[in-house]
């Protein structure tokens, strides 16, 4: 199953949900069966998807919304058998290898393009908590 249509920036999150381009919040929640939501009363929503087994590995989705439209999609994923994250876990060491296996796996889905007419695609870290993730914004 691919994840990411090149051309227009659907992304496939599970069996039951499709992301598009525009696509809205509670439009999004009547596809999916589980999930946990957070607002965050600034007109950002989140919704989020864990444990999603695709291509032997596990995918865990962070879907942002602002103002009930989709933004942006955050996500990691593991190896069918690793244990999943936990910050007793966590070395910077390890997030520096996730970012190889990120790149690895972007460059096979993508290629090395990064910038669409729909929106971006890359590996992201984020200083704050040390933690590194895919991240798939569109344009508005």
């Amino acid at each position: 199953m691919s994840m990411l249509t090149i051309a227009n920036g659907d992304f496939r999150v599970s069996n039951e949900l499709m992301i598009r381009k525009a696509i809205r919040y509670d439009e999004s929640l009547k596809m999916i069966s589980k999930y946990t939501t957070r607002d965050v009363q600034n007109g950002y929503k989140w919704i989020y998807i864990e444990d999603i087994l695709i291509d032997g590995l596990i995918f865990n989705f962070a879907l942002c919304f602002y103002k009930d439209v989709i933004e942006s999609i955050n996500f990691t994923f593991r190896g069918k058998y690793e244990k999943a994250f936990t910050w007793e876990d966590y070395s910077l060491e390890k997030e520096k290898r996730n970012k190889k296996e990120y790149e690895k796996w972007l460059r096979r889905i993508v290629g090395d393009t990064r910038e669409f007419d729909w929106g971006t695609v890359g590996v992201y870290f984020d200083s704050r908590d040390e933690t590194v993730s895919l991240h798939l914004h569109y344009k508005k």
